[in-house]
């Protein structure tokens, strides 16, 4: 009973704590750069929302995790994406800023509000989405990314969570860019049924979008992704952002 009572203390907490963060915009952005593999530039940087600092929500895994269990995501993907476009215009001229949202606010009223406030800087802002939506909501999804590539934003659509064989659907979205993640990366370099599967897709992607990976590490990865013509990277490796002529020199 006492720890029943325990964890419903917690939860109002919680609970508590992601109205104040949402309502008073009480978040991080913190920067990891976009880094092209061919020309060894950064090119743009994700913005990743985390929660006040030396709070148990400061991780920005576990702030939208928190988020998602009382369900509040699509206020906090909207206070974040408030607080990345306030500091789009201190990034380096000519670099884009990846933004993070999810289905429900890029399908909503309020989003397309802001896309056509910030239209004025489309070109120097991506939205990065997951691919994670009902069957239902897949031609509405279609459309939008279409109507947001058309006023000049680039959308990069996440499909970290699927390997090469999943990716069909993505494929017919025509995002600017598709994100991999760097296990399934590795399984398509690795297993020739998912190599097929994913010349396949370069082939009818037909340059149209890019692919990017996430989550690289090492100098050996990179090797990987030149060797599968994949051009965009992010990751620990190339957050070393002095060092990046050594990182490729390897």
């Amino acid at each position: 009973m006492q720890n029943a009572q325990k964890a419903n203390v917690i939860a109002s907490n919680t609970f508590q704590e992601l109205e104040r963060i949402i309502l008073d915009t009480d978040i991080r952005i913190q920067l990891q750069p976009i880094v092209c593999l061919k020309s060894h530039e950064i090119v743009g940087y994700k913005a990743q929302a985390n929660g006040p600092e030396g709070s148990e929500l400061e991780r920005s895994e576990d702030l939208f995790s928190a988020a998602t269990e009382h369900e509040l995501n699509d206020e906090l993907e909207y206070a974040a994406l408030v607080t990345a476009l306030d500091i789009q215009h201190t990034l380096p001229e000519g670099k884009f800023l990846s933004i993070q949202v999810g289905s429900g606010l890029f399908l909503s009223k309020l989003f397309r509000e802001i896309a056509n406030l910030c239209q004025h800087i489309a070109d120097d802002i991506a939205f990065e989405l997951n691919e994670q939506v009902p069957l239902i909501e897949l031609a509405f999804l279609e459309k939008q990314i279409k109507t947001v590539q058309e006023m000049g934003y680039r959308v990069i659509l996440d499909v970290t969570r699927h390997g090469a064989s999943n990716m069909e659907r993505a494929q017919k979205l025509k995002p600017s860019v598709i994100k991999l993640c760097l296990e399934s990366a590795t399984l398509i370099s690795t297993d020739p049924n998912e190599r097929e599967i994913f010349n396949n897709m370069i082939r009818e992607l037909g340059g149209q979008t890019e692919l990017q990976v996430d989550c690289i590490e090492n100098s050996a990865q990179l090797l990987m992704l030149e060797d599968l013509g994949i051009h965009l990277g992010q990751g620990q490796l190339l957050s070393q952002t002095n060092t990046l002529g050594s990182v490729f020199s390897q």
